[in-house]
């Protein structure tokens, strides 16, 4: 049969590879020999398409038959069979089991995390930065922290609106936001080269001042260092005033500093008689879940 003018009448056509339309590996392979097969002897088809799981199972059921042959008529060979799926799954199971002994083992970041830590780390004074994606106030609380020999709370705040939807997804940490990954490993540069100890903290939710105040008072910070505001005068209408807000939920024993961005290894200190800002745009975009 001519495997390009393939008859309905027959099934399965001859010249008909079957692939994984959702594996880039298969999807690549098919690509490859699609270049190459210049007198258009192969035709392709995913198994995700009716044709292809009816072909898939058609296959599936003849080679089930081959197994149950070979199973009923050829005894030493089923034995060998076992004997192998035995041991894998012992092995499997084996594995598991220490691994589960062992101990969930930490991330490349909070491995990175804890060495730079001093032992004293606790003990020492704190001051909070708030940021998401962007080191821009980096320099500044880094400069901070060194003058005063504290540890800088780096706090990354992921603020989403909840809904049903976002509630039955997984919910982003630490160890699976690539963001927070990627800023932290910035801050642990920077603070490397400054010679100050950070403590990053995550966390998620819909309110990022709440979020802020609380991780304040949870890690006993002295004050929390936030950025000048772009956003206009009709977004602190509707949402209000980030600093004002922030203040109004904070312990007393905590204060609120703003400081600009700048180069790094410049003094950051912003005076306490300046007008008070907002929290820099970008430290607290917001996700919307539908």
């Amino acid at each position: 049969m001519n495997p390009n003018h393939s008859d309905a009448s027959f099934w399965p056509d001859d010249g008909i590879i079957l692939y994984d339309g959702v594996c880039v590996l298969c999807s690549g392979w098919m690509r490859f020999v699609l270049r190459r097969d210049r007198q258009a002897l192969f035709r392709f088809t995913p198994i995700q398409s009716d044709y292809g799981r009816a072909l898939a199972l058609g296959l599936g059921l003849f080679l089930m038959a081959i197994w149950v042959t070979l199973a009923c008529t050829k005894l030493h060979a089923l034995a060998f069979v076992t004997v192998v799926l035995a041991i894998g799954l012992t092995a499997r199971q084996l594995t598991k089991w220490w691994a589960k002994r062992q101990g969930e083992r930490p991330s490349l970041l909070r491995q990175a995390v804890a060495e730079q830590l001093p032992a004293d780390a606790l003990l020492k004074r704190k001051l909070m930065v708030g940021t998401y994606g962007s080191e821009a106030l980096a320099p500044a609380a880094l400069a901070l922290a060194k003058r005063e020999d504290a540890v800088l709370v780096v706090t990354f705040i992921r603020q989403v609106s909840l809904s049903y939807k976002y509630e039955g997804q997984k919910r982003l940490n630490i160890d699976t936001d690539l963001a927070a990954q990627r800023t932290f490993a910035r801050y642990l540069d920077l603070a490397h080269e400054a010679g100050v100890p950070v403590l990053p903290v995550y966390d998620t939710g819909p309110d990022a001042v709440e979020l802020m105040a609380e991780n304040a008072a949870i890690n006993g910070v002295e004050r929390v260092l936030i950025g000048t505001s772009r956003n206009g005068a009709l977004y602190h209408l509707i949402k209000g005033h980030f600093q004002q807000r922030l203040e109004a939920i904070l312990p007393p024993d905590i204060a609120v500093q703003v400081v600009a961005p700048q180069a790094a290894g410049a003094e950051a200190a912003a005076p306490q008689s300046e007008p008070k800002a907002e929290v820099e745009a970008a430290a607290v975009p917001q996700v919307t879940a539908h």
